[in-house]
């Protein structure tokens, strides 16, 4: 009884494998097209648009219900419309999926969650017959549990034939969800569809013991006169057994028949620190022995190469893995991406494990032990797919992240070849990143020349060249090679994650240190372009170098942290120093991978015609027009920040007309004002910022007439006294002490000694070192009575030493306050204080420094 709609959205399910691959372009008609179908399409593009509620849908499952017969069948046709259409806008990225924060199982989508919607709507507003057309289709092919959920529940209200045949169709083949399926077996009983008991007796022997039960009590009341016990081995289906074979077609390593399942336990080896540890021991497919290296397959399917000698071997079996699995050791609690408390065992990695280990023994004939493991497993599952998703998910990922170790820490690309051509064969498809494994494993076939003929050079090589290049042409160069800088486990290209230093070695050589030292040294493009002081003239030359899709071997996400890793591509490096020239973001990396090709290239369009337009322009009118046209804070502030470094004030005219723009950040673009000592600010300051509501902004008022007037200004003080009294973190007394303390007036130098009660006070900051060191020599007697009082106090200052060469349990010490104080007033004095020595031995130590202090102190009163 499948309608049109149905066999429409069979063709774009199609394209659920290739979902989360590269943003195609969505079709600009709907997928029904009928009048129902794209009155569904408008629906829906407006929805995605605003998140705005749909008085049509409502309107309509209600409609459902009508005893019109018109108004129902157009109802039921714009229902099962809605949800076609937001099938097809999922695989097509039209509703707006996102991997932002993808965690297991799947990113968001608005289309998904419109449809769990849409099927909750029909629980709570559709009874009748007409809400059958849009249950077929959710419990037929919707793949969210919930969803099927609430469409089961309404077809149990429904007591038609239809509904009854709907319901046996559930039996058999047996529905995938585990409530819909109970339920399906007990509505069977209670509506007595004694032709339907074969189907029932079929599912006493089901893989989930919830559903045994449930079919033994229904095939009961159905007349069955006797239904045999159950045994494990009955339970490996059709479908269980193809489910796990397809899991062992999964891992990438084929296991001959000859191989062995042994059990391997690590010797002793050393951590990061130089000390001794002894892994976990672990089971496994011995595969060979060559050439004093054991290759293994493990039991999460990845491949070891281990040196003979550092590991024991023994024969094992997959009963001694049942065991341990259901009657484990004792062992710390640990938690983790892919970990989950399954029967037995305890630690992470145990799910893959278990299913895998069950796939396997299932395929050697050890059939019990098979189901020992995997029907646990399956009760704790809500739908059955989800065991082929989870090994694909848990899989999938410690092979693409091998993937990128091999083509950014080794420079091996033809394992990260193999290992992407793996990922992307069918078992895979559905693979959240499986499109990246394929576009990477594509590019490195036609990348052989990297690190070959395409290399990075030497810094005097480089010197050189660059000599007989024009500013274009060392652009260009340098831009050719940004695909062969590696970062290790950057996470953004915020704080200068590609500027580490490069070296001819492959990283994977120089150790596990993140910059790692030792190799030859190259340069880094990426450094090179910077060093350059990019200007707007040269916004076109960039512009034209954002088509590069070319990969480079630096990527986001650390193993086993993340479920989202970004292989960051060369276009992201040239958007990122697009984006400083132009003082703001004008290329945003994460939308535009989500644009397919036509919106990609209309977008590129758009920006390169407005780096046309302002190449003309200076540095400093490129941000003085950013922070004119900002919407957000930030681009302002950070536009001022730029231009203060180069020592420019030209952007004081637009923060004096924007500084009341922003509410909460009245008083960050006054302090930039104040840092750029501009004149035209003083008035403004007099005449509204020091009556401002915003405390930091009267502060940054105050300081820009205190230092207008050298601390002669009766209001600039009286604004800073006010608001120094009533500052609980600190932060003005610290901003405004240089600032009071230059003046040379005693009024202000006694409120720029109150430093000293600011929260957190301490001579372990640098700039409270500073600023205490100041007061000192100025001989400040606020300065020797706080330090003397600080070398007297034994509490904690939250701060310790740590030494890796002590015994083991010695190698910290936690410090006092007396003991920081003591090591600033030795720095002060050029000496040494040992915090590892004797209390008694810091102690004389302490008293002497009291002694130098107080003399220090006199010399600087008397002014020596």
């Amino acid at each position: 009884m499948r309608t049109g709609a149905t066999a429409i959205v069979l063709v774009c399910l199609g394209l659920r494998a290739g979902a989360w691959a590269q943003p195609v372009d969505p079709p600009t008609g709907p997928a029904v097209d009928t009048p129902e179908g794209r009155r569904a399409f408008h629906h829906l593009s407006r929805h995605y648009e605003k998140l705005a509620p749909c008085p049509d849908c409502d309107e309509s499952v209600r409609a459902l219900d009508s005893e019109d017969e018109a108004t129902r069948l157009r109802a039921v046709e714009f229902v099962q419309a809605l949800l076609v259409q937001a099938a097809a806008d999922e695989a097509h990225w039209r509703s707006g999926n996102t991997r932002d924060h993808c965690y297991y199982p799947r990113p968001e989508s608005m289309a998904r969650e419109f449809r769990e919607s849409l099927a909750h709507r029909l629980f709570h507003d559709a009874h009748g017959p007409g809400a059958l057309g849009p249950v077929t289709w959710l419990l037929r092919h919707e793949r969210t549990p919930k969803a099927q959920v609430d469409a089961w529940r309404v077809l149990r209200q429904v007591q038609t034939s239809e509904a009854s045949d709907l319901i046996r169709e559930l039996l058999s083949p047996p529905h995938p969800n585990q409530e819909v399926l109970i339920g399906a077996v007990e509505e069977t009983a209670a509506r007595s569809l004694r032709e339907a008991l074969p189907h029932v007796i079929a599912l006493v022997t089901h893989h989930r013991s919830a559903v045994r039960e449930a079919a033994r009590r229904a095939a009961g009341r159905l007349g069955a006169e006797k239904i045999r016990d159950f045994r494990p081995e009955e339970a490996l289906s059709p479908w269980l057994a193809s489910e796990l074979a397809r899991i062992r077609a999964m891992v990438r390593a084929p296991i001959p028949e000859e191989a062995e399942w042994c059990r391997f336990e690590p010797g002793p080896e050393k951590d990061i620190r130089g000390r001794s540890r002894t892994p976990e021991p672990f089971s496994g497919w011995l595969l060979a022995n060559k050439g004093g290296r054991l290759l293994i397959v493990d039991d999460v399917g990845e491949e070891r190469r281990i040196p003979a000698g550092t590991v024991a071997v023994r024969p094992g079996t997959f009963a001694e893995e049942v065991s341990r699995f259901l009657h484990p050791a004792p062992r710390p609690d640990v938690s983790g991406p892919g970990y989950r408390w399954s029967p037995g065992f305890a630690g992470p990695n145990s799910e893959l494990s278990m299913i895998l280990i069950a796939a396997w023994a299932e395929g050697w004939g050890a059939r019990t032990e098979a189901m020992a493991l995997i029907l646990p497993r399956l009760d704790e599952g809500k739908d059955d797919r989800e065991l082929h998703e989870t090994v694909r998910m848990q899989l999938g990922m410690r092979y693409l992240y091998r993937m990128f170790d091999e083509f950014s820490l080794r420079r091996d690309y033809g394992a990260a070849i193999a290992i992407g051509r793996h990922l992307s064969n069918s078992h895979f498809d559905g693979f959240l990143h499986q499109d990246v494994a394929r576009e990477l494993a594509g590019q490195l076939a036609n990348r052989s020349g990297d690190f070959t003929s395409l290399t990075l050079p030497a810094p005097d090589a480089w010197a050189e060249i660059r000599t007989k290049l024009d500013r274009p042409g060392q652009i260009r160069y340098l831009a050719d090679r940004l695909r062969l800088v590696h970062a290790r486990y950057s996470f953004g290209f915020g704080g200068g994650t590609l500027n580490a230093p490069q070296f001819v070695e492959p990283p994977a050589e120089l150790g596990p240190e993140p910059i790692p030292t030792g190799g030859t040294a190259v340069i880094n493009p990426f450094t090179e372009l910077e060093a350059l002081a990019l200007e707007p003239a040269d916004l076109p030359i960039l512009a034209r170098l954002l088509d590069g899709d070319d990969f480079l071997p630096a990527y986001s996400g650390e193993h086993p942290r993340g479920w989202d890793p970004t292989l960051h591509r060369v276009r992201e490096a040239i958007g990122e120093l697009l984006n400083d020239v132009a003082g703001k973001k004008i290329y945003f990396a994460s939308e535009y991978a989500r644009l397919g090709p036509t919106a990609r290239r209309e977008r590129m369009n758009r920006l390169r015609e407005w780096c046309q337009v302002h190449a003309d322009l200076t540095w400093e009118e490129i941000r003085v027009e950013a922070m004119k046209e900002a919407t957000t804070p930030w681009v302002v502030l950070d536009a001022a920040e730029a231009l203060m470094k180069r020592g420019s004030a030209a952007g004081a005219p637009v923060l004096i007309r924007r500084w009341n723009d922003f509410p909460g950040k009245q008083g960050d673009i006054l302090s930039r004002l104040y840092r750029m000592n501009a004149p035209e600010s003083v008035p403004e300051a007099r005449r509204k910022w020091v009556f401002a509501d915003d405390p930091s902004a009267r502060f940054w008022g105050g300081m820009i007439l205190l230092r207008d007037s050298s601390g002669a200004d009766a209001t600039a003080v009286e604004t800073l006294k006010s608001l120094l009294r009533e500052d609980p973190e600190g932060k003005f007394r610290r901003e405004s002490f240089d600032a009071l303390f230059d003046t040379g007036r005693e009024e202000c130098r006694l409120l720029a000694c109150g430093v000293v009660e600011a929260p957190r006070f301490a001579c372990l900051f640098d700039e409270d070192d500073r600023r205490m060191r100041k007061m000192f020599e100025a001989g400040r007697p606020e300065a020797l009575e706080f330090l003397l009082a600080a070398l007297d106090d034994a509490g904690p200052s939250n701060a310790s030493m740590y030494d890796p060469e002590a015994p083991e349990g010695h190698e910290s010490v936690e410090l006092e306050v007396r003991d920081c104080t003591a090591q600033t007033v030795s720095a002060w004095r050029g000496s040494a204080y040992d915090e590892w020595a004797s209390p008694e031995v810091r102690t004389a130590k302490i008293e002497e420094l009291k002694e130098w202090l107080k003399s220090e102190a006199s010399r600087a009163r008397g002014g020596r």
